[in-house]
């Protein structure tokens, strides 16, 4: 049976993250080490020593997440021998995947990265823009309740994520208004900030890398998203999409598909999930 791996993206970051697999395996000092070097920033004293609204900052939180990614792949891989049939992510996690397929170097997609943190940072001032997470409520009932928080300003669907939660994005007291429509009609939300129309600049900063032939399968979200939803439509503002359902599902695909043609992997599929948190513990990794 293949083996495929899917990365996380913002918000699963928090303060600590990652501190036990730098001081328990070498290889991930390295990767921090090398993460750091690039972007003339000390990434272990941001994941460890960084608070949450640090954390928060958008140029923070991406190379920060992907740092740690990297790092739990690393160990995964030495550890346990393991080689992906396939790998994908959610949002900034594509990049995790890319390094893991050998498509980016890591150096250059972390400063990607930090740049496209920057650019949403920049797109919308702190304060003025805003996201927020409905949980609980299905899509016409979330269109509806940005309809109601039109009356402030704009605000609209941006992702439909997987375990019902979708993310909703724009001015921040349309966002709250609603975000309030959806609790009276029985949803639960959490907030943060948000940016937009940063596609361009981005784009031209990431032409610039190098890039390489993969090693193995990556898989975009967006690619996912046109297969396995028709929750779908993309143009140089919003990609919006049934991104985390669809990414898994295409890395279930991919790794049903290859185990038809190559040796079963050698260790367990619950050992091949690279996630950014290992709270408090070193991970477990045996031989197979």
């Amino acid at each position: 049976m293949g083996i495929g791996l899917l990365f996380p993206g913002q918000a699963s970051q928090f303060p600590g993250m990652g501190k036990d697999l730098h001081d328990a395996y070498p290889v991930a000092r390295r990767t921090f080490e090398e993460a750091s070097e690039a972007l003339s920033l000390d990434m272990a004293a941001l994941c460890f020593l960084g608070t949450e609204e640090v954390l928060r900052m958008t140029e923070n939180t991406q190379p920060a997440i992907f740092t740690v990614s990297v790092a739990a792949f690393r160990v995964l891989a030495a550890e346990t021998g393991v080689r992906p049939t396939c790998a994908a992510g959610h949002s900034l996690g594509e990049y995790s995947a890319l390094v893991a397929a050998g498509a980016l170097p890591l150096a250059e997609a972390v400063r990607v990265l930090r740049s496209r943190g920057k650019y949403m940072q920049e797109a919308v001032p702190v304060g003025e823009g805003a996201m927020a997470a409905i949980l609980g409520l299905s899509p016409p009932q979330v269109e509806e309740a940005c309809r109601m928080g039109a009356a402030l300003g704009v605000v609209s669907p941006a992702n439909f994520n997987g375990g019902g939660q979708i993310v909703i994005s724009g001015e921040a007291k349309a966002v709250a208004a609603a975000c309030e429509a959806a609790k009276a009609a029985g949803a639960k939300r959490a907030s943060t900030a948000a940016a937009r129309g940063v596609s361009i600049r981005l784009n031209n900063f990431a032409a610039r890398a190098n890039w390489r032939s993969r090693a193995v399968r990556a898989i975009g979200s967006a690619a996912a998203a046109r297969r396995y939803s028709s929750w779908y439509w993309l143009s140089t503002e919003r990609l919006s999409a049934r991104a985390a359902c669809s990414a898994a599902r295409a890395v279930a695909d991919a790794s049903r598909s290859s185990s038809k043609t190559r040796a079963p992997a050698r260790a367990s599929s619950s050992a091949a999930t690279a996630s950014a948190s290992s709270r408090g513990r070193a991970p477990q990794l045996k031989r197979t």
